[in-house]
């Protein structure tokens, strides 16, 4: 079809134009439009991804390992909890492969209890009659199985 050009100038006039390609035949009805003027593009958004980032948090005795900010896409590792005192610090530079893995559990962690949580809320998997906590709890289970590798992965080949 190299070098087709159709050229019409009667605003609503309307036409068939049919091309034909060995035995294959295409046929499309068109109406003539005014040209629209194309204004300034928008900057594309931001695509995919669980997390923008991930900072240290250096509360106090805190309650858990981690959490996630999901409005603003921020992993919050709590460098304070015991067991990752031992491991990351508040630059949360991982130096050594323990503090490596470390970081990929924490990350594997907040991951899979935010994606089991949506997935039991929009009711795509995990429904069940019984106690809604092993409801939960199966479900981040599964999604450890299918993912946890992957990300230690990322973390541990700097990826992250």
């Amino acid at each position: 079809m190299e070098g087709l050009e159709l050229l019409a100038s009667i605003k609503g006039e309307k036409a068939t134009i049919t091309c034909k390609l060995g035995e294959h035949t295409a046929t499309a009805k068109v109406t003539i439009a005014e040209e629209k003027r194309r204004g300034k593009r928008k900057k594309p958004t931001r695509k995919g991804g669980f997390f923008r980032e991930i900072k240290a948090d250096t509360r106090e005795n805190p309650d858990q390992r981690a959490s996630y900010d999901e409005k603003n896409g921020i992993i919050w590792i709590f460098v304070r909890f015991p067991v990752v005192a031992k491991y990351l610090n508040e630059r949360l530079s991982p130096e050594t492969f323990e503090s490596k893995t470390m970081l990929a559990e924490l990350v594997g962690e907040v991951y899979c209890r935010f994606t089991a949580r949506e997935k039991i809320d929009r009711g795509i998997d995990y429904i069940t009659l019984t106690d809604p906590i092993d409801s939960f709890s199966r479900a981040i289970s599964d999604l450890q199985k299918k993912s946890l590798h992957l990300i230690h992965e990322a973390v541990i080949k700097h990826r992250l």
